[in-house]
C-alpha cells in the first residue's frame, strides 16, 4: 500500500514523524480518512481519537492518540497534524 509522510506536532514537541498508509482524524465535520494521493484538505480537529497505520523498517503498526483541539492539513504526499495535547491510548 502507498505511504505518505506524517508529522504530528504538539506545542512542545514532535509526537510522531514517519510514514503512514492511512490517517483517520475527528474533524468538526466528522471523521476524515486520508490515504496517499488525497486531495489538498485543511480541517479543524475536535477532541477525539486520531488513528494511523504507520510503518518503519520493523513493519507496520497502528498508532492511536487521544487528541485535543487542533488542525490537520493533507496534501497528496504528506499529512501534518497540529494538536494542543495528545495522549497515547496504550
Amino acid at each position: 500500500m502507498a505511504t505518505f509522510a506524517l508529522k504530528l506536532i504538539a506545542p512542545t514537541r514532535v509526537l510522531f514523524e514517519g510514514r503512514a498508509s492511512l490517517v483517520i482524524a475527528v474533524t468538526t465535520e466528522g471523521e476524515e480518512g486520508i490515504l496517499a494521493g488525497h486531495a489538498p484538505f485543511v480541517g479543524a480537529l475536535k477532541p477525539g481519537v486520531l488513528r494511523a497505520e504507520v510503518s518503519d523498517e520493523s513493519g507496520s503498526r497502528r498508532l492511536e492518540l487521544a487528541t485535543d483541539d487542533g488542525f490537520i492539513q493533507a496534501l497528496p504526499d504528506r499529512v501534518t497534524v497540529l494538536v494542543e495535547r495528545a495522549l497515547a491510548l496504550e
